[in-house]
């Protein structure tokens, strides 16, 4: 009976050790990566390295460290990794024919990068591994997705030169100051704690402050935008600071100019490709079917940039508006008039003068010499033109009630003489 008992046992656990193998080698052929980096070029035509995992996922390597952050040989951490100042790493990558999606930074990957002073590391990204960037000694901003679920001892070290630091991590989890307690081996050094600015999507910055690792930043701000979209389907925005991503179902346009009582748009940046808002240039966001609600921007170090006419002006802080001519607020128009409840830019003080204006926002100026009107639609065309001088003496000057020069009205309606309201009847 024993001996039938002990034979039952070894074979349960024969059949438990075979169950366990087949696992594990499904798990390895699950991530079965490529033995060697391959390198592709970035948009900017940098050749990045990547291990290429069987399940269609990239991690970006280094052709001189391995997974662990430990040099090759020959080579040592004296090595270079790139010699470029800024690195964009994109969210996906093709590979003969095959796409992948970048979800890791292996250890070493850009170690010893001596002029690196950016990186911008992509939404889907998941991890940062040990050694990453370690001894990049220029590196001085880092844009962390809110992917990221966790970042490796030493990532950082000898990066002391990192000022700005923007997360977009909502779900913030711990990481370990020191590589096995080591404090020779810091994950980010004392000094970028201590004067590094660590910028957190709005509202979660107590709980940076109360996360191990994060806890350690002494100044922590809050950076992330909402804007919310009203039921117009429109709002205005100004950084001087920053450049912010769109998110998907915004756009952002710019006013290049108003003539005949008309307002010109242009759209520069749309969220549906993570278009980007340059700092310093005011918008008009307009969301897809003027959807309400409320939209997060999140910053980033891009040097996106716009050098067309813009009539739209912003500040950070709350202010008279400036610019020379009239100026326009985003609103409704006045209750009480025709144009009630129609959404567009209006006078936002008497007879287009300056207005106080929230920090962020943006307002509109026409030059003086332009359409000098009460107001312009959201599509663009003139409310009600005030005064308008004739452009050919002695000729009666007609516009319609949209601002639009016409020669003499041959249908009833409501129309502008020579600058003043007349009806045809």
């Amino acid at each position: 009976m024993n001996k039938m008992l002990k034979i039952s046992m070894l074979l349960y656990k024969t059949i438990l050790i075979f169950i366990c193998l087949i696992a594990i080698g499904m798990d390895a052929i699950a991530e079965v990566r490529t033995s060697n980096t391959v390198g592709i070029k970035n948009e900017d035509g940098v050749v990045l390295y990547y291990y290429l995992y069987s399940d269609k996922e990239a991690h970006l390597g280094n052709r001189y460290y391995d997974s662990d952050g430990l040099p090759t040989s020959p080579y040592d951490y004296g090595w270079s990794a790139y010699q470029e100042t800024t690195i964009k790493i994109p969210s996906k990558i093709k590979y003969a024919g095959v796409e992948y999606n970048v979800t890791g930074i292996e250890g070493g990957a850009f170690a010893q990068s001596p002029h690196l002073e950016s990186v911008e590391i992509p939404e889907g990204v998941r991890y940062i591994g040990t050694a990453a960037f370690r001894q990049c000694p220029k590196l001085k901003n880092i844009v962390f997705p809110s992917t990221l679920e966790g970042i490796r001892p030493c990532a950082f070290q000898n990066c002391k030169a990192i000022e700005t630091i923007y997360s977009s991590i909502t779900r913030v989890f711990t990481f370990e100051l020191y590589w096995k307690s080591s404090s020779t081996y810091r994950t980010f050094e004392q000094v970028v704690f201590d004067n590094a600015i660590l910028y957190v999507p709005a509202g979660t910055k107590s709980k940076y402050q109360k996360i191990q690792g994060w806890k350690e930043f002494l100044n922590i701000r809050e950076n992330s935008v909402d804007i919310t979209i009203s039921t117009a389907g429109y709002s205005t925005f100004y950084n001087s600071q920053f450049a912010y991503v769109l998110p998907n179902g915004l756009s952002a346009q710019v006013v290049t100019n108003a003539s005949n009582g008309k307002l010109t748009y242009k759209t520069i940046a749309d969220g549906n490709t993570a278009g980007i808002v340059p700092k310093g240039t005011a918008v008009i966001l307009a969301s897809d079917g003027k959807r309400p609600g409320i939209f997060t921007l999140s910053p980033t170090i891009s040097d996106a940039s716009y050098s067309g006419t813009n009539l739209l002006h912003g500040s950070d802080e709350t202010i008279m508006t400036t610019g020379n001519g009239y100026h326009y607020k985003l609103s409704y128009g006045k209750t009480g008039t025709i144009w009630d409840n129609v959404f567009g830019w209006y006078w936002g003080a008497q007879d287009g003068t300056p207005f106080q204006i929230e920090g962020h926002k943006a307002w509109l100026v026409v030059p003086n010499g332009g359409t000098r009107a009460e107001g312009f639609t959201i599509d663009g065309d003139a409310t009600e033109i005030i005064s308008i001088v004739s452009e050919e003496e002695g000729l009666d000057v007609y516009y319609d009630i949209q601002g639009r020069r016409i020669s003499i009205p041959t249908n009833k309606g409501l129309y502008i003489k020579n600058g003043k309201k007349v009806v045809i009847k």
